[in-house]
């Protein structure tokens, strides 16, 4: 069975310039700031990156909407997701590992999710 890998973060500050500023230096890439009549303020990244398939941050609750993505953690402004989608499954494990450790490494982040996905 292959596998792919979700992490979600919470992220408490109300900045998100701060949160771009901390990721960007924490993984050495630099992100681009994102605007969406639906997600509101976030960046992502976009570009050839080994230690992740896939990088976006954006506000946890959706004024459009009038909801929250996730409704017990009201106290995390922002929410942060990684993906591994690439690659044999230890790889993916590996990678993601990493990623969990360094996450848990910044001021006013939280992990909320660690999600597998199994699929033939």
């Amino acid at each position: 069975m292959k596998k792919n890998i979700t992490l979600i973060y919470g992220y408490k500050g109300q900045d998100i310039e701060s949160l771009q500023n901390a990721m960007s230096e924490k993984l050495s890439i630099n992100l681009t700031p994102t605007q969406s009549s639906y997600m509101g303020e976030g960046f992502s990244f976009f570009g050839n990156e080994e230690r992740f398939d896939y990088l976006q941050a954006s506000k946890n609750y959706l004024v459009n909407e009038d909801s929250w993505r996730s409704e017990k953690n009201r106290d995390c402004v922002f929410m942060i997701t990684f993906r591994f989608t690439k690659g044999k499954n230890k790889e993916k494990e590996n990678k993601s590992e990493k990623i969990r450790k360094l996450m848990l490494e910044m001021n006013n982040v939280k992990e909320l999710e660690y999600r597998v996905y199994e699929f033939s």
